[in-house]
């Protein structure tokens, strides 16, 4: 290092470069990642060659050589605004930014595999009825990507103990960003009329899906039956709530 010129990064040829560990609790997993060489060095800035230059850490989005819940903040952001494609963000290399990666960041930065061996999601349904969204599952998913339309708002949210919810105008995202691995079923009040199109569910291992739509109608209406119910043919009208979808 150069203090007299206040330069505190480490120097070429440095004995602090390379003798750090990434087990800070000695769990057996590594806590820091994204550092250049066998191992990280000591010190406030990480030495950085060219060939670590060249390289992107998946997941660290701010470029600090950390993965953390800032980078999660940064994808989320990201994902609702539409911002400029990192390949660093693209954790399943599927060449798009969803919740899928979201939720393989917030992985990472558990180091649990816990999480990981965790009941897959084969299934996924979103009830709609005229003032809520409910969202369940066959498995653990540890996010929720929702594209809706409509004139809404949504007023308030029922979700498991460490989720968190973020929507733009399009996205609606839920999130458990505290890696709880808990998923019971969520609900989304709104106001006014919503259209739900494309939908993502994310398990912890990276698998998505898309769940089933199915209108629930809160009300309903069962005429008499025409002349009477004891004719060969009747005639039945019925009427249900009219919801947009």
């Amino acid at each position: 290092i150069e203090p007299e010129s206040s330069d505190f990064s480490l120097q070429e040829g440095s004995p602090c470069i390379d003798v750090g560990t990434a087990d800070l609790d000695g769990d057996g997993y590594e806590d820091i990642s994204g550092y250049c060489g066998v191992a990280p060095d000591m010190g406030a800035f990480e030495y950085i060659t060219e060939d670590c230059e060249e390289s992107t850490l998946s997941g660290d989005l701010n470029s600090d050589g950390l993965i953390n819940v800032l980078d999660v903040v940064v994808l989320v952001d990201n994902i609702l605004t539409d911002g400029e494609f990192n390949p660093a963000s693209d954790m399943n290399e599927d060449g798009s930014l969803n919740v899928q990666d979201i939720v393989m960041t917030i992985g990472i930065i558990f180091s649990d595999n816990e999480l990981a061996r965790s009941k897959p999601v084969q299934d996924g349904r979103i009830d709609i009825s005229s003032d809520k969204i409910q969202i369940s599952s066959d498995g653990i998913i540890g996010g929720v990507e929702l594209h809706a339309l409509g004139d809404y708002t949504i007023t308030s949210t029922a979700l498991p103990e460490g989720w968190e919810f973020y929507q733009n105008n399009d996205i609606i995202l839920l999130v458990d960003m505290a890696g709880t691995g808990i998923s019971d079923d969520m609900t989304l009040y709104f106001d006014g009329t919503i259209q739900i199109g494309n939908s993502l569910l994310s398990d912890w291992s990276g698998n998505g899906i898309s769940a089933s739509l199915n209108i629930i109608p809160d009300a309903y209406i069962l005429d008499s039956a025409y002349p009477n119910p004891f004719n060969p043919v009747i005639t039945l009208k019925f009427g249900l709530l009219h919801i947009l979808m």
